[in-house]
């Protein structure tokens, strides 16, 4: 629950910020309006953080365990185990993403290829 909601912040934010930044644009280079330029960066910075944020938990609600078995069904297993993809190692280690992502990453302890993602908790 915690993921949809910072993932749809960023998308909020994102929205919030690319009308002021499209309107502060047109004031700034078409009207010549030079106190337009704070607009112009601040909603051209909420909208590259808001939208990037919601790109980066797509990817990371996208590129699941599921995701992986069907990208690289040779190297699971009929039990669930892992394997990397790139160096064939059988050491899968897990790592919390911080920044509020409530995420997990699961990578390989040999080689540090990210494998999959899976949700906190």
């Amino acid at each position: 629950m915690r993921r949809k909601i910072g993932k749809w912040m960023g998308m909020l934010f994102g929205l919030i910020g690319l009308p002021l930044f499209l309107f502060s644009a047109q004031s700034f280079f078409i009207r010549d309006d030079s106190s337009a330029l704070f607009l112009l960066l601040f909603g051209g910075v909420m909208t590259l953080a808001g939208f990037s944020q919601y790109f980066r938990f797509n990817r990371w609600e996208k590129k699941n365990f599921t995701w992986y078995k069907r990208k690289h069904p040779d190297f699971c297993d009929a039990n669930g185990r892992v394997a990397c993809a790139s160096c064939n190692g059988r050491h899968i280690r897990v790592r919390g993403l911080m920044q509020h992502s409530y995420t997990r990453e699961h990578f390989c302890a040999a080689c540090g290829t990210t494998l999959y993602y899976s949700p906190e908790g």
